[in-house]
């Protein structure tokens, strides 16, 4: 049976420390425990990724049976998917965008072994600061599925903004699913939907958008990203999980 995946309901409110008014202090954001465990990825979903045009259904449950009308023979690309899309909706590429070597919105896989599979992060917390625009971020990614025929990642942020004198003014939150489906050949189609929520955990909003991505360049893999040496936390997790036959070929150098 086919796991289904959906927008939580509620969140846990934020903490009283995020109170308006209150000076900014990076200490604001809640402890997350980083885990360090891959996911093997099949190797449609790896590479950089250029995407096209967006398209967004009208509907909170507008997503019923969408994948497969988007996949079924006979769907014409640029032919908008039914009563699910707006009215200008299309799925095609006039319209470009290239990711870049690692994208929030792509998943491309960050390691080999070395029987040739790739493995992407199953777990990351990133922080973004911008303080001279009144900007802090909190986020969490997590792999819930990573099947031959679909990945889906969670999202979770929570963003602080604050006024001239660094006080907060306001807190937002919001989660995201992240489902993708290969579409064919050097393609795949991405469903993004998006759900908004008050301090309190109540939800505010929600909207879904659907693109199709296409591959530019294939996979290779990342040692280093973001200050992290991803190549040494792979091998500590195969070695973690009795799995150090799969441990890549040494780095030269």
């Amino acid at each position: 049976m086919t796991e289904i995946f959906r927008l939580s309901t509620s969140l846990p409110p934020v903490s009283t420390e995020l109170s308006r008014g209150k000076k900014y202090d990076p200490s604001m954001f809640p402890a997350v425990e980083g885990k360090n465990w891959w996911v093997n990825i099949p190797a449609w979903a790896a590479g950089t990724w250029e995407f096209g045009n967006e398209v967004e259904h009208t509907g909170v449950e507008a997503d019923r049976g969408l994948l497969s009308r988007l996949t079924r023979p006979g769907f014409r690309r640029g032919q908008p998917a039914g009563e699910a899309w707006s009215s200008s909706g299309k799925l095609d590429f006039s319209s470009l965008e290239t990711f870049g070597s690692r994208g929030v919105n792509g998943f491309f896989g960050c390691q080999r072994d070395r029987q040739g599979k790739v493995w992407e992060r199953g777990f990351i917390i990133h922080r973004t600061d911008y303080g001279e625009y009144g900007y802090h971020a909190q986020d969490t990614w997590e792999v819930l599925s990573a099947s031959p025929n679909k990945i889906v990642v969670r999202n979770r942020i929570l963003v602080i903004e604050t006024d001239d004198d660094d006080r907060v003014s306001s807190v937002g939150r919001a989660e995201h699913l992240y489902t993708y489906v290969p579409y064919g050949d050097g393609e795949r189609l991405l469903t993004v939907s998006t759900r908004t929520y008050t301090p309190g955990g109540k939800p505010l909003s929600t909207r879904r958008v659907s693109r199709l991505e296409r591959l530019v360049s294939e996979f290779h893999p990342i040692n280093t990203y973001d200050g992290d040496d991803l190549a040494q936390l792979f091998q500590a997790f195969l070695r973690e999980r009795g799995l150090a036959d799969l441990e890549p070929v040494a780095r030269k150098g």
